[in-house]
């Protein structure tokens, strides 16, 4: 017979335990930051119905220096031929005056876009809500083909929010971002990655 377990012998267990949770979920993490750090975000797609152009803060109304750089790249898709539509996404924060669908839309037609070509969903509040609401605006007009637009770190998540929805879409990186220097860039990856796991666990199957 094996000898009963001293309080020690069980304490060190339990540590043990501990740390070797602790080492798996550091490692999972880590994986998960690499994902996001190596993602493939562009160069797939020569054409699509519209691009998805993922919202951002307002800054007093108008796109911050984050959104302004995906509505660039969307407007820029739209003027090539790439797309035929640009759906833009975001609802309206209680401090804004506008909302961040309305705010892209007014830039992009101040910087070329057709506003005949332009679609808005300004009821969301996240980046799944986005997706969501954006591939019922598309499904309502038609539309069964999506570039979705956002910052390279971002496109990991969006990509397997869409996948899970069912949305046929392929992503395209802003080629500018605001986030060059290398705290900005740990800050938003961690970010990322937190939100991406949180996603993971909760796994929802449809909007």
């Amino acid at each position: 017979m094996r000898p009963p377990l001293t309080k020690s012998s069980v304490v060190l267990q339990r540590v043990r335990l501990s740390l070797a949770s602790v080492a798996f979920t550091a490692l999972g993490f880590g994986w998960t930051c690499a994902s996001i750090a190596t993602f493939e975000t562009t160069g797939r797609a020569l054409h699509a119905d519209a691009a998805i152009v993922l919202g951002a803060a307002l800054w007093q109304g108008k796109p911050s220096p984050v959104l302004a750089a995906r509505i660039d790249h969307g407007v820029q898709l739209l003027k090539t031929g790439t797309v035929r539509w640009l759906i833009f996404t975001g609802g309206k924060a209680s401090a804004q005056p506008v909302s961040e669908a309305d705010a892209a839309s007014q830039y992009a037609t101040a910087h070329g876009a057709s506003a005949s070509r332009i679609l808005l969903e300004t009821r969301s509040t996240s980046t799944p809500e986005n997706l969501c609401y954006a591939l019922m605006v598309g499904t309502q007009h038609g539309l069964q083909s999506y570039i979705v637009i956002s910052d390279p770190y971002h496109l990991k998540r969006a990509m397997s929010i869409a996948d899970r929805i069912g949305m046929n879409a392929l992503p395209s990186a802003t080629p500018t971002t605001r986030y060059i220097s290398v705290a900005p860039k740990a800050a938003f990856l961690l970010r990322e990655a937190f939100y991406l796991t949180k996603y993971r666990l909760s796994w929802p199957r449809r909007c």
